[in-house]
């Protein structure tokens, strides 16, 4: 997503925004992610919260691993 910012000399700029509502997007990198942010995208998903860290992105990956596989 591409926002237009008016800065202090009235010239408008593009700065690019993340899209908080995407939480199906796929991050190069969960383990970047908090453990807050891995739940939440479950949460969005419909899929378990428990577990350690890297329970979750395990979970995460399979989700997507599964829904690439549909495609």
């Amino acid at each position: 997503m591409v926002a237009v910012v008016d800065d202090d000399n009235d010239a408008d700029k593009e700065v690019e925004t993340e899209d908080e509502d995407n939480a199906s997007s796929f991050p190069e990198d969960l383990s970047l992610l908090t453990v807050v942010q891995l739940k939440d995208r479950l949460r969005n998903l419909g899929l378990r919260v428990s577990g350690r860290k890297h329970e979750l992105i395990s979970r995460l990956n399979d989700h997507f691993t599964v829904q690439g596989g549909d495609k």
